[in-house]
């Protein structure tokens, strides 16, 4: 697999009001990251806002030093689950779908790419995507 591509969700999600639920995974999801960045180009796509991306941008910096590109809403002009937000990020990447496997916690999210034929993988904890990402 060459490339992933996770969606920020309320897993994943770091632009939310503290306190972060997502941080209850902490370490975990550094793991995943971990796990994913040594097999794979990693890249995030996140429906956000300038405001909420200038805090987490800053305030996580160093779980998002681990992907390649940052692909946010406000910036790309696209948002889940609109198919021009995932062909935004498989185009500029030089990918197909088919190369491209999503996480993201949110069942529109995960049809609307699987519909443009993006692998996927629904995220509902940290359990649900350890066992992916190992595979990967």
């Amino acid at each position: 697999m060459d490339t992933i591509c996770l969606a920020a969700g309320k897993f994943s999600q770091l632009d939310c009001i503290e306190p972060l639920p997502s941080l209850q995974y902490g370490s975990r999801l550094a793991l995943i990251l971990t796990l994913l960045r040594a097999k794979s180009a990693l890249y995030a796509l996140s429906n956000t806002n300038n405001a909420h991306a200038a805090h987490f941008l800053e305030a996580y910096a160093e779980l998002f030093a681990a992907f390649d590109t940052l692909f946010l809403s406000h910036r790309i002009g696209g948002r889940k689950p609109e198919p021009a937000a995932f062909e935004h990020v498989a185009q500029a990447i030089g990918l197909t779908p088919a190369e491209i496997v999503l996480f993201d916690d949110l069942d529109a999210n995960i049809a609307a790419a699987r519909a443009l034929g993006f692998q996927t993988v629904h995220v509902t904890g940290p359990a649900a995507t350890e066992a992916p990402a190992a595979r990967l």
